[in-house]
């Protein structure tokens, strides 16, 4: 329960900028619903085939999962680094193991989603090996 905690801790800090919170269509807990239901559907391995975390004095200071798309594309889900915990690095060596873990179980290639506009995200994957390969504007019909 305690290693929950913290993932889900963490998994909500991740989604403090995502459009899900941002986004002023969506209600203001839908965040935490959506992005609690991420975590848990991770650790049944519904959607995420590993979870790799980062653990400093036993605690979990960042995660990433790692889906699988098909035979032979792998995604990375979630990545999360704590707010007291981040510019160390942990996410670059977090998307690292990841890449690794995704090479070591014989995908052929990974890919990321990110909102274009999110320039840390973008920067960190490109950083890692990551390229731009499409951008998607999302748009919601809006009632008069």
């Amino acid at each position: 329960i305690h290693s929950y905690n913290q993932l889900l801790s963490l998994t909500l800090q991740s989604g403090k900028h995502s459009r899900f919170n941002i986004d002023k269509n969506f209600k203001a807990d839908d965040y935490i619903k959506l992005y609690t239901e991420w975590i848990d559907k991770s650790i049944s391995k519904e959607l995420a085939i590993d979870i790799i975390v980062k653990i400093i004095d036993n605690k979990i200071v960042g995660f990433t999962t790692l889906n699988s798309k098909t035979d032979s594309l792998a995604e990375i889900g979630l990545v999360a680094v704590d707010s007291n915990y981040r510019g160390l690095g942990i996410a670059r060596e977090l998307i690292q193991r990841t890449i690794y873990k995704a090479k070591e179980l014989n995908f052929k290639s990974i890919q990321v989603v990110t909102q274009h506009d999110n320039t840390p995200a973008v920067k960190l994957y490109e950083s890692t090996g990551f390229r731009s390969e499409s951008i998607k504007n999302i748009y919601r019909h809006h009632p008069a």
